[in-house]
């Protein structure tokens, strides 16, 4: 009996372990039970506290094909990649000069209805006359955008280009319209042009004999043009266009100038011009008034 009360520490021992072992365990699984009852983001809240790491920023690809790989010192552009109006292609916004051989010698503005004005257009390539309104073509890629009183804009392909009123053959430069220059006449007016000469500024001589023959001669005319100039609709005048050479020409009218009066009479059709020039054979005294380039102008003729 003495045997196993010696060895009684020993059973002790052993019984007390066991039960720290599954003490141990119960302790671990009760706490596994209490992490999986615990909300997902209050068990990563120390990972979510924690700032991300910054992502790669983005190479400038711009930058790096904009420059110059010829140049590695230079500076790449801070300007818009975009391309300009005129290199996408559409047409310019400012209208430049034409050079087409184009002469305008009227226009019939409509300005209640500006879209039904029209303009008489003379094609110096082929002498010939028309009259357009707008959006009217005129040639291969050309055609009439807009029409004012003394100008046409024209689309020549993709560009805008104006037409002036007195811009083509026969007119005079703004430093030749203080003064007459004579020109050369006519093949067949070289008796006529040696009858008319200039005494002074905007004054003539015309040898009666001259004036006789272009009056009875209407042949001698026919070296001009002439069309109604009108102003809101009423004639203010007849625009003229002399051929370079032609009586009228010889007389000191430009293309373009809108006559108005001839000795006080007002002229308003090509019929009513030619009516008042038949009442000048026995007249001693001519006197034009007209309009160049918006400048009100007179010439003086005596006749003898």
């Amino acid at each position: 009996m003495s045997a196993p009360r010696r060895d009684f520490w020993v059973i002790h021992l052993l019984t007390i372990l066991v039960c720290a072992f599954f003490a141990a365990r119960a302790t671990g699984r009760l706490v596994g039970l209490l992490l999986d009852q615990t909300p997902t983001g209050q068990r990563t809240l120390a990972a979510a506290a924690a700032p991300p790491e910054a992502a790669p920023a983005p190479r400038a690809i711009t930058a790096v094909v904009s420059r110059n790989i010829f140049c590695s010192t230079c500076e790449v552009s801070s300007g818009s990649d975009s391309p300009s109006e005129d290199e996408a292609g559409t047409p310019s916004s400012t209208p430049t000069k034409t050079s087409l051989k184009l002469k305008l010698l009227a226009t019939l503005v409509r300005e209640d209805n500006p879209a039904q004005s029209v303009a008489c257009i003379n094609d110096l390539a082929t002498s010939r006359t028309g009259v357009y309104g707008v959006g009217a073509k005129l040639g291969d890629g050309v055609s009439v955008v807009e029409i004012t009183l003394r100008q046409v804009v024209l689309r020549n392909g993709q560009r805008q280009e104006l037409l002036t009123l007195g811009d083509g053959e026969g007119e005079p430069s703004r430093a030749q319209e203080g003064q007459f220059r004579r020109p050369d006449p006519l093949e067949g007016l070289e008796g006529v042009a040696s009858g008319i000469r200039q005494v002074a500024d905007r004054k003539y001589s015309i040898d009666r004999a001259v004036l006789t023959k272009a009056l009875s001669d209407t042949s001698l005319l026919t070296g001009v043009r002439a069309m109604p100039s009108l102003r809101d609709g009423q004639p203010v005048g007849l625009a003229v266009y002399p051929k370079v050479g032609s009586i009228p020409s010889l007389l000191g009218i430009f293309g373009g100038d809108v006559l108005q009066t001839v000795n006080g009479q007002a002229i308003t059709s090509p019929a009513k011009a030619l009516e008042v020039m038949q009442g000048l054979r026995g007249a001693s005294q001519l006197t034009l008034s007209f309009v160049r380039r918006g400048v009100p102008l007179t010439h003086d003729y005596t006749i003898r």
